[in-house]
């Protein structure tokens, strides 16, 4: 599909809602996350979900319910239709587990269904729900009173204020109980989630302990009396199977309740390992499911068991329809278990209305946040962590019906919100993994992030973008475009990526085919339990609807049975949770079950509740749809919507850390198992600049590195732009990657909430600022070691980067240890090694090569390096080879412990070790992550200010920059400057959407390097600038090689002709240095001519290769240009690239390059295939970092060439120059006493 983003205004789907349409996670989940006041407290651990699930399921109905079910309906076989209802309940309970693990949110049902469905269902089902939990409360707390009067020996004898009351004139009864009692509830869900999960479980408890006395006591009666209920001539069933399938049908509402567990979902405990983002983790999604499952099974139990024990007690027909439980042990001389009994039912009340409370105000705020209703109801109490606001809002109007209504007609109504939740869960399940949402809405302040992924993206600018129209659609490429491949190659690197139109279209057929099916599925489920329910209808009409809906259904699931699911439903929310079993049979057989009870609850119930959603949609036209969040959402694909996501606010944790969670992303999406080899690729390529630089490093070891090697072969101006775009590149590289600590220490501390005060990052209202103490800490920190000396912070760099190597080593070895446990099932799939292909593989090369960006910071030492010609080659060789060496190893095995496709994309590693069991090695995998990331902090502050130092002694910043104190003999005065910048930086800003700008200074670095080699290898500099200040030396050095220094502008003759030549040379004073011995020998060879014609070819064929790289990539990259362009370019452009390499390669090479610098030091090897190479990936990496990075580095550059011309220029060192051939140099610093160095 092309790249497209919409925007809409109007709030409307244009009339209508389809399955792709109003994507809602990630616009959610970062509202919630990033927006100061909206985020839950994480405290509930899976006891504080059972004891939510069990108690807001078993009411008081039980105690009844079995008297009248085993009358009318049932008889002994009470406990079989328990069974049943329990296993159809289960069907909804395997639904609401995966969808609370993929998409945990406190909105629930309203959530799921508003991400696979649309906004328009989700309001409905939201809608429903609030009334479900207004009148189940309300009804619930009125139910409590004539409980409670029991133990004032009847309603007479209850105090005054507390007894119920008619008020003359209204026929009103007013119940001051019941709403005391949900007042009381009230102000105890306000109090805290942790404070409210823990007398939910003690109410739960003691409601518990009164069912198990029923149990025992009656089962020890019932062998001490025969079990007589189960002797009767009728037998088992005596009102048959139908009897007892109906008695399932009244007892499944009895299961209702275990949904409340869904509503917590972001209460859940805290996520057991955090780096990229704030996603509810592998744990909390167990506990989801633990929970819903747990407190089911729990509740179905207790229910087969006393229904067991009282039809056994007493003959079914002679139950109590009122006090079935009370009446049978009255009836065996129990009395006094009247009590137990009583006080069980009370429990179970107060469990119930605790149960019916507390999901609403996480609805009204899952409803708030998306803009449906007013945002006073999202917000969150700083203190307790909970929607206060809307507690007391939703109590206050519980209580007042309570108070003055009595709503048991109502009560029917309770049940629609519910089956609705129910059917709408399933559906939602059958979208998800058949046709998952293709598109996902981004909130407008991430425009920018989407322009820069969109360019990316289609490598070209913006093309037909209506600025001045936001109630239009933002096309930002034609439709011809293919953003991802169906072999899950991004276009972000085009010349690996093939798009199959074959492939594309028959997998929008397959989404298309299994949409229509699901529709059909649904509307002939309706058709068949209509009809099968409305005996008023005509026999020949029921059967032949029910034959057509029966044919629907049946039809339709054997196409979804018999179809592939959508692979993106691996990717789509959090995996690596409870996955739901047997779709597409259970989920139909969920939806089915619902829409039968849904149309049995009848019309007197249907007329009420229409005119409850009839209100509802009123509501939403008028306000929901105006104030939508979707009104401005940018629409994106999703796949790139958690890229946009970690471009514009988590950049900063992965730098560093990336391996943790490169992992995960590169496999799922492109290569596979075939992870290790993409490492492996990568790793080549980065060997390359590696490669060059070590020979630049040990030839002309200087603090300023890349800067200097561009200063010395290609020129002042170039190099000032390569020294400009790196202090660029630190600073903000710094920057983020302290604030990416942040999140990771705090897990150590419990989570950010639990960290000290003066640590945790604060909100400034009114600047939409949030500071980081501890980024801005962590920075000082470093710097200040960095002040120590260079021994001292290598020693500590050695520390942390060892323990971060200690803690892969364990992923390595642990990981090992399991896969051959195991038997390396990742390595067993049918899809082979290349499940992507070797295309795939590729683009997973291109996307893991800037995890081994870093290696270029050893060169920056070099003025501090005892034996820079041995030890600078070896420190950057055997740095990339260990960190290539660990990314394959860790890739290795984390591919073979879990299958690619089924990697969490944001926690890999933690997840693959969860998945065998060892949730404890998150402590260590955290700690190798910060250890990362404090490493990495220390190499992006460790080179600036050696670069500073090295451009202010080229007089191109102040001199303040170059001095080195006389104790520690670093540049302290460069490095304070440095670390007081990026820690204010960190402290204030939030430098991530900045992030993509780093890796432009590191690839111009890189660039540059590569072609100083050639030059250096080809067009050595034949002529050193000296300072003016040494030429009384450069005149001694002169006389002894008989040179006449008193000759200024004197005209040179001939070389042919003339025994002496003067060399002119550039200059303030424009000296001319003669040295007629050795022109003399030269031109006796005509080695002068020979040696100046191959320069003038040298020099024009490097520039023309580098031109013909540019073009090659650029065309192959920007896919908006006009085919016929496109590969003219590409063919203009391979031409001068093929042509260069072969002239080169020709060309010797100049014999200057041995007396250049330093010798007797690292050679780079295959020049000039290896730095031509080099040239082409660097520059295509570069090229495509997008228009909206490149528009950020342009207006830094310009910056930069402005201080250059007003300062830089006319400081420089190079004014006063005094310009003498290169093979002199060495002997004129030998005679000043000054080192090269």
């Amino acid at each position: 599909m092309g790249v497209f983003v919409d925007m809409q205004n109007d709030g409307a789907a244009k009339g209508f809602w389809v399955f792709t349409s109003f994507v809602r996670r990630n616009v959610d989940s970062v509202l919630m996350r990033r927006k100061p006041g909206q985020q839950l407290a994480k405290k509930l651990s899976a006891i504080d979900l059972i004891a939510i699930g069990v108690g807001a399921t078993i009411g008081a109905g039980v105690y009844i319910l079995v008297g009248t079910v085993a009358r009318e309906q049932t008889g002994p076989a009470l406990t079989i239709s328990f069974f049943i209802a329990g296993i159809a309940a289960a069907l909804s309970a395997f639904c609401y587990a995966e969808l609370a693990c993929r998409c945990p949110s406190a909105g629930s049902a309203y959530h799921y269904t508003y991400i696979c469905i649309g906004e328009g269902a989700a309001w409905l089902v939201g809608w429903a729900l609030i009334l479900e939990y207004t009148i189940g409360g309300s009804a619930i707390a009125r139910g409590l009173t004539p409980n409670l009067a029991l133990f004032f020996g009847g309603e007479d004898n209850l105090p005054s204020y507390l007894a119920r009351h008619t008020i003359p004139g209204l026929g009103v009864v007013v119940d001051p109980s019941a709403a005391v009692l949900v007042l009381v509830v009230t102000v105890l869900l306000c109090m805290g989630i942790k404070e409210s999960s823990l007398a939910q479980a003690i109410v739960t408890t003691v409601n518990i302990c009164g069912m198990l006395f029923i149990i025992i006591a009656g089962g020890y009666l019932a062998f001490k009396t025969g079990w007589i209920g189960y002797e009767l001539p009728s037998g088992y069933f005596p009102l048959g199977l139908n009897g007892m399938l109906a008695g399932s049908a009244v007892v499944f509402f009895s299961f209702i309740g275990f949904d409340v567990v869904a509503s917590t979902a972001e209460e859940s405990g805290l996520h057991f390992y955090q780096i990229a983002s704030y996603n509810v983790g592998e744990k909390s999604s167990t506990r989801f499911a633990l929970g819903i499952g747990i407190a089911l099974s729990i509740c179905c139990i207790l229910y087969m068991l006393v229904s067991v024990v009282i039809v056994g007690l007493v003959p079914y027909f002679a139950l109590d329809p009122d006090t079935p439980i009370s009446s049978a042990f009255a009836s065996h001389g129990m009395q006094w278990a009247v009590n137990i009994i009583t006080t069980g039912a009370v429990t179970a009340l107060c469990a119930s209305l605790m149960g019916s409370l507390l999901p609403q105000p996480r609805m009204f705020m899952a409803m708030a946040r998306d803009g449906l209703l007013p945002s006073f109801f999202s917000d969150i109490n700083e203190q307790t962590q909970v929607p206060v606001k809307s507690t007391i809002a939703i109590g206050f109007l519980a209580a007042a019906l309570a108070f003055f209504m009595d709503v048991s007609q109502l009560a029917g109504m309770v049940s629609v919100g519910t089956l609705l939740a129910f059917t709408a869960v399933a559906v939602s399940v059958l979208i998800l993994r058949y046709v998952p949402p293709d598109e996902v809405p981004l909130p407008s302040s991430l425009h920018e992030s989407v322009d820069s992924m969109s360019l990316q993206s289609s490598g070209g600018d913006i093309q037909g973008v209506s600025s001045q129209n936001f109630k239009g659609s933002l096309n930002y490429s034609d439709s011809s475009q293919c953003l991802v491949d169906k072999a899950g190659i991004s276009i972000a690197h085009p010349l690996l990526q093939k798009c199959i139109a074959q492939d594309e279209q028959n997998q929008l057929k397959r989404r298309k085919i299994a949409a229509w099916s699901i529709t059909i599925i649904c509307i002939g489920v309706l058709v068949l339990t209509s009809a099968a329910s409305y005996e008023f209808l005509p026999s020949l009409l029921r059967f032949t609807l029910c034959a057509v809906g029966g044919a629907f259904v049946l039809c339709s699931l054997i196409v979804l049975a018999c179809m592939a699911q959508d692979n993106a439903r691996h990717s789509f929310g959090h995996t690596g949770g409870f996955v739901c079993p047997f779709v597409p049979f259970l989920p139909v057989a969920c939806i089915l079950v619902n829409t039968y009870l849904l149309v049995n609850l009848g019309p007197s119930t249907w007329i009420r509740v229409s005119i409850w959603l009839l209100a509802g949609e009123l509501v939403y036209l008028f306000y929901g749809q105006t104030h939508s969040s979707l009104i401005n959402a940018v629409y994106v694909p999703t796949a790139y919507a958690d890229e946009i996501y970690r471009t514009s606010s988590g950049v900063g944790s992965t730098i560093g850390a990336g391996v943790y969670i490169l992992v995960g992303t590169v496999a799922r999406e492109h290569s596979g198992p075939a992870l290790s080899i993409s490492f492996l690729i990568a790793g080549i390529a980065a060997a390359l600049s590696a490669f060059c630089y070590a020979e630049l490093a040990s030839r002309c070891p200087s603090a300023g590195s890349a800067y200097h090697y561009s200063y010395i072969c290609v020129g002042e101006g170039v190099a000032w732009l390569i020294g400009w775009a790196l202090i660029l590149e630190y600073t903000i590289g710094g920057s983020a990657v302290a604030r990416g600590i942040s999140p990771n220490l705090a897990f150590f501390f419990g989570g950010q909430d639990s960290l000290p005060i003066f640590l945790a990052r604060q909100y400034i209202p009114g600047l939409d600022i949030v500071v980081d103490p501890v980024a801005a800490i962590l920075v000082f920190i470093v710097t200040g070691l960095l002040c120590v000396g260079i021994k001292e912070s290598t020693l500590v760099q050695g520390m942390v980067t060892t323990v971060n190597v200690c803690a892969m080593l364990f992923v390595i070895i642990a990981g090992s240890y399991l896969g051959f446990k195991t038997g390396w099932a990742g390595y067993g799939l049918p899809t082979g090694f290349f499940a992507f292909g070797v295309d795939g593989m590729l683009a997973g090369s291109a996307t893991v090569f800037f995890a081994y960006i870093g290696f270029d910071s050893v060169a920056s030492t070099a003025e501090e390096v005892k034996n820079p010609q041995r030890d600078l080659p070896l420190g950057i060789g055997l740095a990339l080879s260990i960190c290539c060496t660990l990314y394959i190893l860790v890739s290795v095995v984390i591919v073979g412990l879990v299958p690619y496709h089924a990697m969490n994309p944001d926690t890999p590693i933690s997840s693959a070790f969860a998945e065998h069991g060892m949730q404890w090695a998150a402590y260590i995998i955290t700690a190798g992550a910060v250890m990362a990331l404090c490493s990495t902090l220390m190499g992006s502050i460790l080179p600036q200010p050696r670069i500073l130092m090295a451009m202010a002694r080229d007089g191109l910043l102040p001199s303040f920059f170059s001095d080195v104190n006389k104790n520690t003999q670093v540049p302290v005065k460069s490095t304070l400057a440095t670390g007081i910048g990026a820690a204010m930086l960190a402290f204030f800003m939030d430098v991530d959407q900045l992030a993509g700008m780093v890796s432009v200074g590191t690839l111009l670095a890189f660039t540059m390097v590569a072609i100083s080699v050639l030059i250096l290898r080809y067009v050595p500099p034949d002529m050193v600038p000296f300072p003016s200040s040494l030429q009384d030396t450069i005149d001694f050095v002169s006389l002894q090689y008989g040179v006449n220094s008193q000759n200024i502008n004197v005209e040179t003759s001939d070389v042919n002709g003339g025994t002496s030549s003067n060399l002119p040379l550039l200059g303030k004073k424009n000296t001319v240095v003669d040295y007629p011995k050795i022109v003399k020998q030269e031109a006796q060879g005509n080695y002068v001519l020979n040696e100046e014609n191959r320069r003038k070819i040298a020099g024009s064929t490097i520039a023309f290769t580098c031109i013909g790289a540019f073009l090659l990539t650029y065309a192959a990259t920007d896919l908006n240009i006009p085919r016929p362009v496109r590969f003219t370019l590409c063919g203009v452009g391979g031409a001068l690239l093929l042509f260069g390499l072969i002239v080169l390669t020709l060309i010797e090479q100049d014999d200057a390059r041995h007396s250049f610098g330093h010798s007797g030091g690292f050679i780079c090897p295959f020049v000039p295939l290896l730095p031509i190479f080099c040239i082409l990936i660097n520059i295509y990496l570069l090229i495509n970092l997008g228009a909206a990075t490149w528009a950020r580095v342009s207006v830094w550059l310009l910056i930069g060439v402005f201080v250059y011309a007003f300062y830089g220029r006319t400081h420089s060192s190079l004014l006063d120059a005094v310009y003498v051939p290169a093979a002199h140099a060495d002997e004129i610093y030998r005679s000043s006493g000054d080192s090269l160095a």
